[in-house]
């Protein structure tokens, strides 16, 4: 699992999460516990891999937040910094077989 510290260039000490989800453009964060979030606000989003340690500082967005009693989650977007695809995250965004299957998708 990456390691994730999100800093909030605003105010605000490091917040440790996990990656909940990603793609092209943004992202989200879970963070441990309720957390009061400020928005909206700009930030660096650090990665680090603990298998190839590959890290990363990406500019972000944080346009959203959801506080649950037990996890924080927060939605960003990329703004700065290298884009996830060229990163070790890319692995992650890689198409799955049921998106490949023109069948498998709902046309309305």
């Amino acid at each position: 699992m990456a390691r994730l510290e999100l800093i909030q260039v605003v105010t605000g000490p490091p917040m440790v999460g996990r990656l909940w989800d990603v793609s092209t453009k943004g992202g989200c964060i879970a963070l441990p516990g309720a957390r009061q979030v400020r928005l909206p606000a700009r930030g660096q989003l650090y990665l680090h891999d603990p298998m190839s340690h590959e890290r990363h500082l990406l500019e972000v967005d944080l346009r959203w937040s959801t506080a649950l009693s037990h996890t924080t989650f927060i939605g960003v977007l990329f703004v700065g910094g290298p884009r996830p695809a060229q990163t070790f995250l890319a692995g992650y965004m890689v198409q799955t077989w049921t998106e490949a299957v023109p069948c498998s998708r709902l046309q309305i």
